[in-house]
């Protein structure tokens, strides 16, 4: 699934920009809130393909 793809590519940026707290300085934080804006959303998509599966099933 894409979505899975999406959350560890940014979880991975997450990760990444930490170490670059300084060269980032102002923009960090709305960096950051981006990011988990965007896993958010996937991970809310991959719940949201699970539980269509479950009623197509059903």
């Amino acid at each position: 699934n894409i979505s899975i793809l999406v959350v560890l590519l940014y979880s991975w940026r997450i990760g990444v920009n930490v170490k670059k707290y300084a060269d980032l300085e102002d923009v960090y934080y709305g960096v950051q809130i981006a990011y988990f804006a965007i896993i958010g959303t996937q991970l809310f998509m991959v719940v949201l393909s699970v539980v269509l599966l479950f009623g197509i099933l059903k």
